[in-house]
C-alpha cells in the first residue's frame, strides 16, 4: 500500500517512497554556503543535496524478523494471526482475541501494551534470551573465520 505525505497547509500530496529527510546538521561547508546564500530557495540545489545526503523516510532498521512490538496495530495483527490459524479454541480466548482484533481502540491497546511491558517475567526472559542470542551470534562469527 502506498504511503502519502500530506502537507495540510498547502494541500500538497507526495508519495512517501519518493521522499527523503535532509538533516541540515549533516551539511558540509559547501552545503552550508550554498544554502545560506542565493541558493536557499533554489530547488535544484536542494534536490542535489537531498540526493547526496537524504535518508529515506523509513529511518529504522526494524523489520518483522528483528522486532517485538506491542503497538495497537501489532497487537491486532497478533490476535488476527491467532484467530486465523485456529490456535484459539477456548471461547474465552476467542472472545479476547476478537476484542483485540476488532473492537479495542488504540488507547485501550496502548493500556494493554503498558500492562505487558510492566511484567517482570517478560523482562527476565527477554534478558536471558537476548544474551543467549548474542552468545550464539558471537560463536557463529568465530566459526566463519
Amino acid at each position: 500500500m502506498t504511503k502519502l505525505i500530506v502537507h495540510i497547509g498547502t494541500g500538497t500530496i507526495i508519495d512517501a517512497d519518493e521522499c527523503v529527510i535532509v538533516d541540515t546538521d549533516k551539511f558540509d561547508d559547501h552545503d552550508e554556503a550554498r544554502m545560506s546564500g542565493d541558493d536557499y530557495f533554489d530547488d535544484t540545489a536542494v534536490v542535489e543535496i537531498a540526493e547526496r545526503i537524504g535518508k529515506p523516510l523509513n529511518l529504522t532498521d526494524l523489520t518483522y524478523r528483528n522486532t517485538v512490538a506491542f503497538s495497537p496495530s501489532a497487537l491486532r495483527s497478533e490476535a488476527e494471526e491467532q484467530l486465523s490459524n485456529g490456535y484459539a479454541t477456548d471461547d474465552d480466548v476467542i472472545a479476547y482475541l476478537t476484542w483485540t482484533a476488532e473492537v479495542a481502540t488504540d488507547d485501550e491497546l496502548n493500556e494493554v501494551a503498558g500492562y505487558i511491558l510492566n511484567d517482570d517475567g517478560l523482562w527476565t526472559e527477554y534478558n536471558t534470551t537476548v544474551m543467549d542470542g548474542m552468545r550464539q551470534g558471537f560463536a557463529w562469527s568465530k566459526e566463519k573465520k
